[in-house]
């Protein structure tokens, strides 16, 4: 694919390397995601894999921009640190908690989840040296917030009525 992009002068590979689905990604810092993240074992991108695509892409006149997908779009991995920093996972019906199926978002009220998100940002920033990094950010569905107690409480204390500035939350915090 790269190989295509460069002969057509295609020089950005968006890499949506995460979603509610899988989190593929294997991680020296938090190495059980991809564990209960990918589809399979042997269905995981290693260190030294994105290591080698983004060089690969490099050399080819290529940037790389990982996309870790959030505060919408997560489930698979998160387990791995804390089940409460996801919130709707697969809930049912699915049109009242997301845009899409299987459903997950992250709970902004989880205590520690904010850390866990820093650690992964860091380690995109390691391994792909990205010069922009996509943070998701679309596709919220304030109805999977509201259906939570611990949100509606914590955005109540936080005085923020207008759930959509949860939302630039993610991105200032």
């Amino acid at each position: 694919m790269l190989d295509s992009m460069s002969y057509s002068k295609m020089n950005v590979f968006h890499w949506h390397i995460t979603d509610s689905q899988s989190f593929a990604l294997e991680m020296e810092s938090l190495p059980d995601f991809a564990w209960y993240g990918a589809y399979r074992p042997d269905m995981v991108y290693t260190r030294a894999d994105v290591l080698d695509i983004v060089d690969y892409a490099a050399a080819r006149g290529i940037i790389v921009i990982p996309e870790l997908d959030a505060p919408a779009h997560v489930g698979a991995g998160w387990q791995a640190v804390d089940e409460s920093f996801v919130v709707c996972s697969e809930k049912e019906p699915w049109e009242e908690f997301c845009l899409e199926p299987p459903c997950g978002q992250l709970n902004p009220a989880a205590s520690g989840m904010y850390d866990v998100l820093e650690t992964i940002h860091k380690e995109f920033l390691s391994l792909f040296r990205p010069s922009v990094l996509h943070m998701g950010g679309d596709e919220v569905h304030f109805g999977c917030w509201n259906s939570s107690e611990m949100i509606v409480q914590w955005l109540e204390e936080r005085k923020q009525w207008y759930q959509r500035r949860v939302v630039f939350f993610f991105f200032v915090c």
